[in-house]
């Protein structure tokens, strides 16, 4: 469908049919490529359809997540919706990859959420019925010994960093930082905070995380390497 035709079918057929069946479910659009950015904003500058959808969706095989920045309508939720590696990439590179383009890159820009695919598959990527030969999941089963085994992939590690901290969380601005770090904080609804920094480059950064008027501390973030720290606004932890 072209953005055009995307754009008539929300407003004159999905959103009409769905509040004719009383079906209550949020419309995500696009649900495609970060360079595709075009297509969102045609389908967002129409008034009815962006007061009748929830949000955006991308997906990271083509283009890169700074684009989510040329959406003419940030005041939607984003989401990065599916990202997908290949069994054979370079487990570092990818763990790189991911904490820079897929995940916190995207939430730096305003993204709510981020989606691996698939969950879990065997080490030749299936099952599958025509899909993507050679695509690896958050998980791997190997059935290849008489064992089986379960393996953790790079990405799983990445979405880990954020995931197992947040809840209901909402994102809080951090002041100061450098070019090769990325870092983002947020603060739950039961008020722990949260902050997960990714140092991307060849040396060891020493940065020092001002909590409060009264508490802060100093961590060398290795070179490489994704830092997550939590504390309950009294003492920070890694």
């Amino acid at each position: 469908m072209t953005p055009s035709e995307q754009r008539d079918f929300i407003r004159n057929y999905l959103v009409p049919e769905l509040k004719r069946a009383s079906v209550a479910v949020g419309i995500l659009v696009l649900d495609h490529n970060y360079d595709q950015f075009n297509d969102i904003n045609t389908i967002l500058d129409d008034d009815v359809v962006r007061a009748s959808v929830r949000g955006t969706a991308y997906h990271c095989y083509s283009g890169d997540y700074t684009q989510m920045s040329l959406n003419h309508h940030p005041e939607l939720p984003m989401f990065q919706t599916e990202c997908a590696s290949m069994l054979d990439d370079e487990p570092q590179d990818l763990f790189k990859e991911w904490m820079e383009g897929y995940v916190l890159g995207p939430i730096t820009l305003g993204s709510v959420g981020a989606m691996a695919w698939n969950l879990c598959l065997d080490q030749t990527g299936g099952v599958h019925d025509h899909g993507c030969y050679g695509c690896a999941g958050l998980m791997t089963t190997d059935f290849s010994e008489a064992e089986p085994t379960l393996n953790y992939s790079p990405e799983y590690y990445a979405l880990a960093h954020f995931s197992r901290f947040l809840r209901n969380s909402e994102r809080v601005e951090l002041e100061g930082g450098d070019a090769d770090l990325q870092a983002v904080a947020f603060a739950n609804a039961d008020g722990a905070m949260s902050a997960m920094l990714w140092n991307g480059s060849d040396i060891v950064k020493t940065i020092r995380l001002q909590v409060d008027a009264c508490n802060s501390f100093e961590y060398d973030v290795p070179p490489q390497s994704a830092t997550t720290f939590v504390w309950d606004n009294e003492t920070p932890t890694m």
